[in-house]
Parts: structure tokens; sequence; C-alpha cells
């Protein structure tokens, strides 16, 4: 039985960790899926590319920034049961070491936030949940099902290994690519690897806990900015200080 295809996006974040406390460079979407949330940065990786280099690639675009570094922080697959909506696989980055100032570009329109303060009721249902492990250096994968486009259904995360994130596959020029999982349980634990499995029917759809559907209250937002900012490495030294670009925003997985 076939798996399926998977749209191969990057999402990257830039963190400043010189300035007290630190921030976390978020942009709100302009146009297209996601508009109106605040979001890092990132698209499809295009044929010809590697993740990496998409991923340098949108950010630049995106914010006008050139990076230095960029950590991959884990891997999230998403679905949805809404068509023509497709499954994706994105590769999450963080960067901290970075040259130039954030500007408002055709896409996004960057601003900087304290990690304490995330604008997490402007941005989709499941950022609240990884967010923490990605500024706090744990390696996630998370696997989120969505219904009605922006309504969280069913959502799983899982730490793992740096080494054990799924691969960085290369670009298919017919399908703009993806990763395939193992085609059972059995395949998985034999490749020491978390991916989503098959429903009796064959659909591929991530498992775990029911969401909690809806948007976040004021009182959930302020915990879980607690969270994030509690979980976020010391600061590193190199990284040139930017200004604040942009108006209040948003985002999408």
């Amino acid at each position: 039985m076939q798996a399926a295809k998977r749209k191969l996006l990057t999402l990257a974040f830039v963190v400043d960790r010189q300035s007290k406390p630190n921030r976390i460079l978020l942009g709100r979407k302009k146009t297209g899926f996601g508009k109106g949330y605040y979001n890092g940065f990132g698209g499809k990786v295009e044929v010809g590319e590697t993740v990496v280099q998409g991923a340098l690639r949108e950010l630049k675009e995106e914010t006008t920034l050139t990076v230095k570094d960029l950590t991959p922080a884990g891997v999230i697959l998403f679905d949805f049961e809404d068509p023509p909506l497709v499954p994706m696989q994105v590769h999450v980055f963080v960067a901290t070491q970075f040259d130039g100032k954030p500007a408002e570009t055709s896409e996004m329109v960057p601003q900087w936030f304290d990690v304490d303060k995330i604008p997490f009721d402007k941005m989709w249902q499941d950022d609240p949940l990884w967010f923490p492990s990605m500024l706090g250096g744990k390696p996630f994968v998370g696997k989120f099902l969505f219904k009605q486009t922006h309504v969280m259904a069913t959502q799983n995360i899982t730490h793992v290994e740096a080494d054990a994130l799924p691969p960085m596959p290369p670009v298919d020029s017919e399908t703009h690519s993806r990763h395939t999982p193992p085609a059972n349980a059995e395949e998985a634990a034999a490749a020491g690897k978390w991916y989503e499995q098959k429903d009796a029917s064959g659909k591929s759809i991530p498992s775990g806990d029911s969401s909690r559907p809806g948007s976040q209250t004021a009182e959930e937002s302020e915990t879980q900015n607690a969270s994030a900012a509690s979980t976020l490495e010391a600061p590193s030294d190199g990284t040139p200080e930017s200004d604040d670009v942009g108006e209040a925003g948003a985002k999408a997985p």
C-alpha cells in the first residue's frame, strides 16, 4: 500500500540570544496559506536544492537577513482532513548568528518578540506544544492532524536524538517530494525511527492525543510563554543586535 505523498517544506526561526531578555523573530504572513498568523520563515524546497539550502533561501527572501548558522530543531508532519490541502513534512531550524536587520518583504512582516511574550493567541494551535522543545534545544518529531484547516484534531510529539530525526530527502520534480514512512510498525521499529503509520483504510494520519480545539485563552498563552522562556538555552556570543521591524501580525504550519 502506497504511503501518503508529502510536500517538503522548511520553517526557520532566528533567536537573538544577546538581547536581554532573549528575543525570537516571527513574521506575520501577508498572503497565501496561514495569512494573518505569526510564524517562522520558510516555504517549499525547490528542485535542485537541499533542505538546508531551501531554508537559507526562504529566510533571506522573507526577512532580508543572512544567517551564519542553521541548526535542525525538529520535523513536523502535518495532515489535513480538508481537500485540497496536502500532507506536509516540515523541517524546523533555529539560527542564532545573523547579519543585517529584518525588513518587511512581499510575503512577511517580521517582528521581534521577547521569548516570554510570544503571541501564541495569533499563531497555529500546534505551536505552543513544540516551541519549548525548539527553544530548549530538544530535537523533536511532531504529528498533527487539522480539520476545517485551522482546528487541531490530534497531536503527538516525541523527543528524539538529533541523528534520529527523519532524513532530509532530495526534492522530486514530479511530486515536490516527501519522506516515505515505513510500511508498518515492524519496519519502523527495525529502522529505529519514529514515523507515522497508516490506519485500516491505508490513509496516512498522525496518531496521538486528542486536541484542544479553538484558540488559546490569554491565560493559556501566558503559561506557554513562561514555559518557552524557561527552556531557552543560555545566550551565545557573536549575534549582532537588530531593530524591531513591522507591526503586529500572524503564522502557518
